[in-house]
């Protein structure tokens, strides 16, 4: 297991290698799933359905709100999405990739990930891990490990404009080698993330 690091040097970030695979023991266990096929809750647990593929999900501060991130397929044999839902009447709203035409930009289109890097098309995008932060401007942050086309992390900014959600690309950061990337987290009091290599 890896981890790769990114730092905020002057703006952009700077990713750096990092083995930890001697604190990390991975153990076998056994566990039983159950699967209902026609979606109906069980006991005192209620079911929501419609997502393909959840894998990762955050709630929106002071909301009743929850993105998830639907995760496609690998090299972008499969797309997936980000999904806004709501807590309270189980709406489900898609974010990204836009439908029509992307959010309005209001900050000039600063770029928060490496330079050099290009966002990919709606159909090379599978979104894995997910974290919402604040960044040091209060801006909301959203870092999403995506597996479409390639390994990397976007960054979004998470918006909120009449009462309506919306992310807008702010960039991304490639990861180096050849890793299959599973979860990230940003760093506190800084523009840096960790994200982890299963690969």
């Amino acid at each position: 297991m890896q981890v790769f690091l990114s730092l905020d040097k002057i703006s952009k970030p700077v990713l750096m290698v990092l083995s930890v695979a001697t604190m990390l023991a991975l153990t076998a266990c056994e566990s039983t799933v159950l699967v209902k096929a026609d979606c109906q809750g069980a006991s005192d647990l209620a079911v929501i359905c419609g997502f393909n593929n959840p894998e990762d999900l955050v709630v929106i501060p002071g909301e009743e709100l929850m993105i998830v991130s639907e995760y496609g397929h690998n090299m972008g044999q499969e797309a997936g999405q980000l999904t806004l839902l709501d807590l309270e009447s189980d709406n489900k709203i898609k974010l990204y990739p836009y439908d029509n035409a992307s959010p309005v930009d209001g900050d000039g289109g600063q770029i928060w990930g490496q330079d050099d890097c290009q966002q990919v098309s709606g159909d090379q995008f599978s979104p894995h891990g997910i974290h919402l932060s604040q960044r040091n401007n209060g801006l909301l942050q959203l870092l999403v490990v995506n597996h479409g086309a390639r390994e990397s992390v976007e960054f979004f900014q998470l918006t909120q404009v009449d009462n309506q959600w919306s992310l807008i690309w702010r960039g991304c950061a490639v990861a180096p080698g050849d890793p299959f990337l599973n979860d990230v987290v940003a760093l506190p009091n800084s523009e840096g993330f960790l994200v982890t290599d299963t690969g």
